[in-house]
């Protein structure tokens, strides 16, 4: 009686486990099976039992698999453990598995069944995928986060520095292993604002996130404007475990609003300019009527007609200036076959009260014959301003050259004038900004749009402009190159 409950539970332990059993011959014809797999499978015993082999219930690569490594294993040591197999089922879906196979043998060792225990691995394989998706997503961010142009940088809660991306090594120009480990504010953070630091550090405690703008350092100690946004990381049950920081260079951005307010303040100026030169105009024109007057007539003497003649040329000039400002061109302002080497003249003999009053020597450097098509008022303009810039550059006793002649060939012929000064050169940080619109280094005392206007006035005439300068001794000095087409 005992034996045949203790046979009932056994097989009901054997028809109804967690797990699926097959028994095989050795050649792989399935002997036995349990009714779990067969609901696994959808399959009944019939199905099965003595009509298929364990390896025609494997899908294509798991049927290779077997064919090739689980037999082979199998035959050599008896058993084979963990193997992940994917058989088929009734519907023509897989079912993933996990099998444990054993080898029983006679007394004589000869194999005579194959027990294989089966595990539904369904819910691991599910689980396996998503974990590897979730893997592959961190992948991904941890790839935007390196590659990101920003400067992103995690710290602990003492402001040890975790991690820095190449954007953060880009910007402040620290390695990452120069930069991990160690303290944040000690690296990029200036001693004048270690105060405000620590005030966002103390709202960053109490859990609230911070956004500003500051200027930090980098390696080199050099400025770097930035715009700052920094997280708290805080754990249940309340516990700051830490900081993410991202930190964007606005320096191009800075530039392009200084852009716009100079461009605004350059508007102003044209505004207050144009209302400036409809003013001037007309006492402009009466003194131009006097001076024709005083020269049309007769009894003035050589050297003061002389003097007359140069002021009614610079009065010209002004008044070709103030046309300009009022309607910028309005008027058909062709150019004109000239010779540069008069024009030139006429330029320092106009400067040369300024230059004598500072024992400054002109020397020229320049033949009679240079000719090109340009507009003659103009190159007045953008010589006399490149000269006097030159006179003023020099604080006392120097001497400015006067170069000019042509280069290059054929449509390409060009005609190059240089103006080199002895005076205390441009520093390099101003060198940039020096055809900036109101731009100056001389405070009040200039509206900062001589090189600015004279850059335009090249370029109307299809030239270029460059400035070469050194600020220190022995060879102190600027020297201006400009170029123009001989053809205009």
């Amino acid at each position: 009686m005992d034996n045949d409950i203790g046979a009932k539970t056994a097989f009901e332990l054997f028809e109804a486990a967690p797990c699926g059993y097959l028994f095989t011959l050795p050649d792989g014809t399935i002997s036995r099976v349990n009714q779990t797999f067969l609901a696994w499978t959808g399959f009944s015993s019939a199905d099965l039992v003595g009509r298929k082999r364990f390896q025609e219930m494997l899908s294509i690569p798991a049927a290779i698999f077997y064919e090739t490594h689980f037999a082979p294993l199998l035959r050599m040591q008896g058993f084979v453990k963990e193997i992940t197999v994917d058989f088929l089922r009734a519907d023509g879906t897989t079912l993933p598995a996990l099998v444990n196979s054993v080898v029983q043998s006679t007394a004589e060792g000869v194999p005579e069944l194959v027990r294989t225990t089966v595990f539904d691995i369904r819910e691991r394989r599910r689980y396996e995928r998503e974990l590897l998706y979730e893997r592959s997503k961190a992948e991904h961010l941890a790839a935007v986060v390196e590659n990101a142009s920003d400067a992103i940088i995690t710290t602990d809660p003492d402001l040890h520095i975790s991690s820095w991306n190449s954007g953060a090594e880009t910007l402040f120009q620290y390695t990452r292993a120069e930069a991990i480990g160690r303290k944040l504010p000690e690296l990029i953070v200036p001693d004048s604002d270690r105060e405000k630091l620590e005030r966002s550090v103390a709202k960053l405690r109490a859990g609230e996130a911070v956004h500003f703008e500051t200027v930090l350092i980098n390696k080199e100690r050099q400025p770097a404007e930035v715009s700052v946004s920094v997280t708290p990381h805080i754990e249940p049950p309340g516990e700051l475990v830490g900081f993410s920081a991202i930190l964007r260079d606005i320096r191009a951005r800075k530039r392009t609003e200084e852009a716009l307010i100079r461009s605004e303040q350059l508007a102003s100026a044209g505004k207050m300019a144009a209302a400036l030169a409809h003013q001037i105009n007309n006492p402009l024109a009466g003194a131009m009527n006097a001076l024709y007057l005083a020269t049309s007539g007769g009894g003035v003497s050589a050297e003061p007609r002389r003097y007359l003649d140069l002021a009614d040329g610079e009065l010209k000039r002004i008044s070709h200036v103030t046309r300009q400002v009022l309607g910028f061109y309005r008027e058909s302002m062709l150019p004109e076959k000239m010779e540069l080497g008069g024009v030139l003249d006429s330029v320092l003999e106009f400067a040369q009260i300024r230059a004598q009053a500072k024992h400054i020597q002109f020397r020229q450097r320049y033949a009679k014959d240079l000719h090109l098509f340009a507009v003659a008022g103009e190159l007045r303009q953008l010589f006399s301003s490149l000269l006097l810039n030159s006179v003023e550059a020099i604080a006392d006793e120097g001497a400015i050259v006067v170069r000019a002649r042509h280069v290059g060939s054929g449509t390409n012929k060009r005609v190059r004038v240089t103006i080199a000064d002895s005076g205390e050169g441009i520093a390099n940080p101003v060198r940039a900004k020096v055809f900036d619109p109101l731009f100056t280094t001389k405070g009040n005392v200039n509206a900062g749009l001589g090189l600015w206007v004279s850059k335009q006035i090249v370029q109307r005439h299809g030239g270029t402009i460059k400035v070469r300068s050194r600020a220190s001794a022995p060879r102190r000095g600027t020297t201006v190159w400009v170029e123009l087409p001989v053809t205009g």
